[in-house]
């Protein structure tokens, strides 16, 4: 075995959700899960058509995905995620909490307190 081979991640027979995977770093992630054998499920409370390409971006590597929809900065979404991951593949071996949502470009004291508290809810909060 060379020495890339052993840095390969291997990952087949696992289970991974990744939340925020609509683009960027959580396609990127959900499409290297998938590549290294893992089964994806990839999440976004909005964006479904850019879910849909990262599932479709996940096939078209020869990989496994499937969408569940949730909203990462409500605890109950985060519950019935897990749940939902257990209950269809019977385990959930690695979660990547790539959700992330930004603010106006205001000072913090200019907004609202519902818009503060999901920032944080979504940002900071843990699973």
């Amino acid at each position: 075995m060379s020495n890339s081979d052993s840095n390969e991640l291997r990952l087949a027979g696992n289970v991974a959700f990744v939340t925020g995977a609509a683009s960027g770093i959580g396609r990127a992630v959900s499409v290297s899960l998938s590549r290294a054998g893992a089964s994806v499920v990839v999440s976004t409370d909005a964006d479904i058509a850019g879910v849909e390409a990262t599932i479709q971006s996940v096939r078209n590597s020869g990989g496994s995905a499937t969408f569940a929809q949730s909203d990462v900065g409500q605890l109950v979404d985060v519950q019935r995620l897990i749940e939902e991951t257990v209950h269809r593949f019977g385990r959930l071996d690695c979660a990547v909490n790539n959700a992330g949502v930004t603010c106006p470009a205001l000072p913090t004291a200019g907004l609202e307190d519902k818009d503060w508290y999901r920032i944080i809810a979504i940002n900071l909060k843990r699973l």
